[in-house]
């Protein structure tokens, strides 16, 4: 799930626990659990960005894309031969 989305969904989840949380046996319980889900993992990314790492080897060229696949940064392989990643796409 991207940044985007995953602030689009707590806001549905919000927006469905106002408008029917007190109608619901457990009182919307279920919902507020799952909109803290979701709100301590956007917390996570924000505290700790995860860079996604696309290798163009036919030109060595390296760019860095941030969770939502907008690229932040490009590298050329004469600046940076050595690349450190947690994730390479195939």
């Amino acid at each position: 799930m991207s940044d985007s989305q995953l602030v689009k969904s707590i806001e549905k989840q919000k927006n469905t626990y106002a408008s029917t949380g007190s109608k619901l046996p457990d009182k919307g319980q279920k919902i507020k659990d799952v909109i803290k889900k979701l709100e301590m993992e956007k917390e996570r990314r924000e505290r700790n960005p995860r860079k996604i790492v696309k290798v163009v080897e036919l030109f060595k060229v390296v760019e860095l894309f941030d969770h939502d696949n907008n690229r932040s940064d490009t590298l050329s392989h004469s600046q940076n031969s050595s690349v450190k990643g947690n994730d390479i796409p195939n």
